[in-house]
């Protein structure tokens, strides 16, 4: 008699767990600021992982002192937890990379569903013309 009451209460138990709480935002109705909108192309090479995570918009702006700034929007598209790495690459207007010791590591966030952040990132260098973005999915605990 017993297991039959824990069998309903564990089931109720695994239905509330598997519900991940999902973000909601809210922002501006009528914007005033004036943004700078980059067009992008994606170069997905992991097909398992190809819509775990949604860059929704790329803004390109300078510095006051004229270095370039990028912010890069993502949105995590699943409905549980996403772990990612990023890092950026910049380029000179000859497409040659500029090496930054300073911000050369992988940095990691966690969204969880639905919730979405902002990676910025300045350019090393007021020669700087360009920028890559890359992400890589965090799969364990072994991959950190």
């Amino acid at each position: 008699m017993k297991s039959l009451f824990f069998v309903p209460l564990g089931l109720l138990l695994l239905v509330g767990c598997s519900n991940k709480p999902a973000v909601n935002t809210f922002e501006t109705a009528n914007p005033v600021a004036v943004i700078n909108r980059v067009e992008y192309k994606e170069v997905i090479m992991d097909d398992d992982r190809e819509d775990w995570i949604v860059v929704t918009e790329i803004r390109r702006a300078k510095t006051k002192d004229g270095y370039e700034r990028v912010q890069v929007f993502v949105k995590n598209m699943k409905d549980y937890w996403v772990r990612f790495r990023y890092r950026f690459n910049w380029q000179d207007e000859n497409g040659m990379v500029v090496v930054d010791p300073d911000n050369d590591k992988w940095t990691t966030r966690t969204l969880s569903s639905g919730d979405d952040e902002v990676l910025t990132a300045v350019a090393p260098k007021k020669t700087c013309a360009d920028f890559k973005i890359r992400l890589k999915y965090i799969t364990s605990q072994e991959d950190e």
